[in-house]
């Protein structure tokens, strides 16, 4: 399988990790596996049976087992640290967005986040100053919904 990639297509699969599996992140989950040549080898939430549907899911789209994260409020970190993805895709609560985002820069990923991706003009800064250091970015991933 392949995914079109800018400048042509790629073999190269692109890995996904998730960080938040309610609402939102289980629908951006979902979206995902039905794309060909996406992986999603790692997943973070702290309710372990949100984490476990999603590993199910992962699992009957015929992926190999994710890796998951779930010890405590900040394992995205651990995942970010430990994790070889493309991209982070942030759907928790809104306080976490940005230091999910920074993890993943920090740690050599792009990072994905619901709105809003800042709560503070200092932590929008900060965003700025993440990509400048790093060269990995974090954007709003917006869908249209059509009725």
């Amino acid at each position: 399988m392949s995914v079109l990639q800018a400048g042509g297509s790629s073999e190269k699969p692109v890995r996904v990790g998730f960080v938040g599996l309610g609402g939102r992140g289980s629908y951006h989950l979902d979206c995902a596996l039905g794309i060909a040549g996406v992986e999603v080898p790692a997943l973070c939430e702290i309710d372990d049976s949100r984490l476990q549907r999603a590993k199910n899911w992962v699992e009957q789209s015929g992926r190999p087992a994710p890796k998951l994260y779930g010890e405590s409020e900040k394992d995205f970190e651990r995942m970010c640290a430990e994790e070889s993805l493309d991209c982070v895709i942030c759907a928790t609560p809104w306080q976490w967005h940005t230091p999910v985002c920074l993890a993943a820069n920090r740690n050599g990923k792009n990072a994905v986040s619901e709105v809003p991706i800042a709560l503070t003009q200092e932590q929008a800064w900060a965003l700025v100053e993440s990509y400048e250091k790093t060269g990995k970015w974090s954007t709003l991933g917006l869908e249209q919904v059509l009725l």
